[in-house]
């Protein structure tokens, strides 16, 4: 008979196998129907230690198990154990013999092997008690791990004691220092992980407010003061029984997330995903509606059948996505505020003699603490005065202070307009100019902002499922103010590259509006529909409550109303058509309302997500301020269209080209050039724009000449400054030209910012593309700004020529693209695709705008839509909001002028035909 080995599976082994599978499917099925995370973390507790103790007792000898005992540690010695966590188990061997053993190495082989049958994560050490004191010494995390243990068999053992690892972390200061550096760890971890509670994707376990965060607090009870934080309570150092039921509730919260999230994924996984955050809500949706098509639902086929079907099904979610996503935040938020107190009060030791008195405050180092004579019980003025106080020595708020301010602030009537002196004191901090930058997070964490003013609940962890939106719409806000601050108060590194903001700053006389505006231009969110409109109507209301005066009011609800103009103005529309500015300096009215509107939509890009202010839209917004100023100082620009204003671009282009001392172009090519191009364009045009311009339309000319077929010259002029590389192609002016164009460009792997086109009399045409050629966002401040390779630049000329010249095929080369894209995007939120005409926003074009899901070939397929529909397109804007492109395209009929309304509608259906048809990318 065959001998079975030393690591065959006894019987009773593969019967406690089979057991923890089934109980463990049983487990997954309450998953599903949505069992707290506690309830499920005692059931996996219960079939665990089962299963283990079967495991270990046929693993090891008699002889071992009278020296050797098992112990859970980590989250499944807390018994927080998760559905696809590691099993943390340790072996703690009272006889140091036994280490050189074979039967001790046999036994962890055969625990190893016989777990890893039901796919069990199991992680192990060993040690003896005359390894453990060196190992606690060593390494702080011995000590949590001994902690969290907990005994599952075998005899006690001085390398399992919990008693011991305490006494040790408590020997020098009662455990003050430990509890300190858990919260170095705190702040550590909130850095490394880019505070993702404020992120698109938190981590539920490692994330600020996660469950590190509980965890340490539960390190920190323990060590500090002997306490179990989820069962017992001492309230006379600042943990009572509130505390330990808003701790068990997150606790509670944060496993079932996770528990989900490992069921989703199959394994053990953390993050919250756009596409987990989905399912989520999936699913809750199923268990309230149809539980039944889940209880019948095999665990493991879950994330197939019940993931959102297609895009109409994952934005018919979306609401309930952002509702998930708010309770989440508000949650992780609480938790976050928490940890930070409780381990601050938990670290303080026995101050020192020299506390510096500020009235009924102690200054301790960078602390503002309550005397330990004063009570917990604060008027309005004393929470005002602690405030104040804080922000002007930039100090701390003791936990107690912070309590007792919390709790005065909870009697406040909400909204109450009788009381003006607690409304003036507030707006002196949110718009002085010395406030310092935690002071507005500290205002809303602890209750006085949505006291006084209640309009900003709804923008507390608001969230938008996109991945435009980086921040809850409240941290945004708090960002936009401290930005505006600091670019009032002439901080140098205020306006990044763009010091031209700063200036403009620098001009604003209006600054509380101004600060004011920068906190409240998105009060209007999360509330349906057009959030500026209803945001200026709410100044009516809080303008007086902060005792503004009836102009700054009118001034402030002016601000948030138009607080979009000048951004979406500036990336959307065509900053040539004096139409559009015409419009702008109306709305505006004067120089010193367009410098306080320039300056809040600054602050507003800059702090929607790190990179959307880069140097490209920078630069739009410059130039758009530019010419709205002219327009304000000098009215209606479009007299200039006469003779003298053309000798003067004459003139500029003459000194243009000599400063280009190989530029080919003599006096007659700039006279043609002149007399064959558009005077609108010619007079709005920058000059060193038009002198490359001229390069371009000389040189294709020359080489119509030269060689008798139509000629292609392609002027490529990287642009550091602008944060673009400008390709400018001159033909002739053929039927889908641009569109060809366009789709060279796509193959290519180029980001297309913008396209304008310009036909000349002569049957010529200049195709100007701006495109990105990296990401400012990326590079240091103080670095050079990097320009694109000059090989991938003669490439993609060579491309913009063979395909014009029909040596190449758009179509295959789009295709070969899609071909050589292997990788499966990751998931991300997706807003519908729209197709309309944008009203009113040209005297001369029919404006059509298109959103769309951003992906390869896009600009091509409306480009061939827009020729195949035989219009012609003049200018193209395009924009994004993180993965949507929205583009705005200037047409008109072949034969000149706007289209009607049953062409524009066929025109709409034939774009909306066209991205039917393209594929996902």
């Amino acid at each position: 008979m065959t001998d079975p080995g030393p690591l065959a599976i006894p019987e009773a082994v593969a019967q406690a196998n089979a057991e923890v599978m089934a109980s463990r499917h049983n487990i997954a099925r309450a998953i599903v129907m949505g069992a707290g995370g506690l309830n499920i973390a005692r059931r996996l507790r219960r079939v665990t230690d089962r299963w283990l103790i079967t495991l270990w007792r046929h693993a090891s000898s008699d002889q071992l198990r009278e020296v050797a005992s098992l112990h859970a540690t980590g989250g499944y010695g807390r018994d927080e154990l998760a559905y696809h966590s590691d099993i943390d188990v340790l072996i703690a061997l009272n006889d140091e013999a036994w280490l050189q053993r074979p039967e001790l190495a046999l036994a962890v082989e055969r625990l190893m092997a016989w777990s890893r049958v039901p796919r069990l994560r199991l992680s192990h050490a060993v040690r003896t008690p005359a390894q453990t004191p060196e190992a606690l010494a060593e390494d702080p995390r011995t000590a949590i791990a001994l902690i969290d243990l907990r005994p599952l068999c075998g005899p006690p053992s001085a390398a399992a004691d919990r008693d011991a690892a305490i006494d040790h972390l408590r020997a020098r200061d009662q455990g003050a220092s430990f509890v300190e550096q858990l919260f170095e760890g705190h702040r550590q971890r909130v850095a490394r992980h880019g505070q993702t509670v404020y992120l698109l994707e938190p981590d539920a376990k490692n994330g600020e407010g996660g469950l590190r965060d509980l965890n340490c607090i539960s390190w920190a009870a323990r060590t500090r003061w002997r306490l179990d934080a989820r069962t017992q309570t001492r309230a006379e150092v600042g943990w009572d029984a509130e505390q330990r039921r808003r701790y068990v509730e997150r606790l509670d919260a944060i496993l079932a997330t996770r528990n989900t999230l490992h069921l989703i994924h199959g394994r053990k996984s953390d993050r919250l995903t756009f596409a987990d955050q989905e399912l989520l809500v999936r699913l809750n949706e199923l268990r309230l509606q149809t539980p039944h098509a889940l209880e019948e639902t095999h665990p493991d086929e879950i994330v197939a059948r019940f993931r959102p079907r297609d895009e109409q099904d994952r934005q018919r979610l979306t609401p309930q996505v952002e509702s998930l996503m708010r309770a989440y935040y508000w949650q992780a938020r609480s938790v976050s505020v928490s940890c930070e107190r409780m381990l601050r009060r938990w670290a303080t030791t026995t101050p020192p003699a020299s506390v510096q008195s500020l009235g009924s405050f102690e200054l301790l180092g960078d602390q503002l603490q309550l005397p330990a004579e004063h009570s917990d019980v604060l008027n309005a003025d004393e929470v005002f005065d602690a405030l104040s106080l804080a922000s002007h020595h930039d100090a701390l708020l003791d936990p107690r202070l912070e309590a007792a301010i919390e709790a005065a602030v909870g009697t406040w009537p909400m909204g109450d307009e009788t009381s003006p002196r607690r409304a003036a004191r507030l707006r002196a901090l949110l718009t002085s100019p010395t406030t310092s930058a935690r002071t507005a997070q500290r205002l809303l964490d602890l209750g006085v902002l949505t006291r006084t003013l209640p309009e900003f609940d709804p923008l507390i962890c608001h969230v938008q499922h996109d991945v435009y939106h980086v921040y809850t719409t409240d941290v945004h806000s708090l960002k936009c103010l401290e930005l505006g601050r600091a670019l009032l108060a002439g901080d140098p590194h205020a306006a990044g590259r763009w010091p031209f903001f700063a200036h403009v700053a620098g001009t604003i006389t209006e600054r509380e509006v101004f600060l004011l505006a920068c906190l409240l231009h998105d009060i209007g969110k999360n509330r349906g529909g057009d959030h500026s409109r209803k945001g200026a109507l709410l100044m009516e209301s809080i303008g007086p409550r902060l005792g503004l005066e009836p102009p700054q009011v009118d001034l402030l609800a002016m601000l948030v109303r138009e607080h979009l103009a000048l951004s979406l103005t500036s990336r959307r529309r065509d900053l040539s058509d004096p139409h559009v500015i015409d419009d702008l300096a109306e709305r505006l009215g004067d120089v010193p309302t367009l410098n306080l509107l320039t300056a809040l939509t600054f602050c507003d890009m800059s702090t929607v997500a790190p990179d959307v202010m880069n140097d490209w839209n920078a630069t739009l917004l410059m130039e758009l301020y530019r010419r709205v100023r002219e327009a304000l100082e000098q009215g209606d620009l479009r007299h200039l269209a006469d003779p003298r204003g053309l000798r003067r671009i004459r003139q500029r282009l003459e000194r243009r080209v000599l400063d280009l001392s190989d530029a080919p172009v003599e006096p007659r090519d700039i006279d043609t050039f002149l007399h064959d191009l558009p005077q609108e364009h010619l007079l709005h045009a920058e000059p060193d724009a038009l002198a490359r311009q001229l390069a371009a339309y000389t040189r294709a000319r020359r080489n119509d000449v030269e060689t008798r077929i139509e000629g292609v010259a392609v002027e490529v002029a990287p642009l550091p400054d602008r944060g673009i590389t400008e390709i400018i192609v001159s033909t002739v002016d053929t039927p889908g030209t641009l569109a060809r164009i366009a789709g060279a460009l796509s193959s290519a792997g180029v980001n297309i910012m913008s396209a304008d086109i310009v036909s000349t009399a002569s049957g010529r045409t200049l195709d100007i593309f701006h495109i990105a050629h990296f990401n400012p966002a990326a590079l240091p401040v103080a670095e050079p700004r990097a320009v694109d390779d000059p090989r991938r630049i003669e490439k993609i000329t060579s491309r913009i020529v063979d395909v014009l010249e029909e040596r190449l095929n758009v179509d295959e080369l789009l295709q070969q693209r899609f071909e050589e894209s292997r990788l499966s995007p990751r998931p991300i939120p997706q807003m519908p695709t729209e197709v309309r005409e944008v009203d009113h926003a040209s005297e001369h074009f029919t404006v059509i705008e298109v959103r769309a899901p951003d992906r390869l070939g896009l600009l091509y397929q409306i480009t061939r839509a827009l020729w195949e529909a035989g219009v012609e397109t003049r200018v193209s804007r395009i924009d994004s909001l993180g993965s949507q492109a929205i583009d705005n395209f200037y047409v008109e009929e072949a034969h000149g002028g706007k289209l009607d309304a049953r062409r524009t509608g066929q025109v709409i259906d034939a774009i909306s035909q066209a991205l039917a048809r393209l594929p996902e990318s």
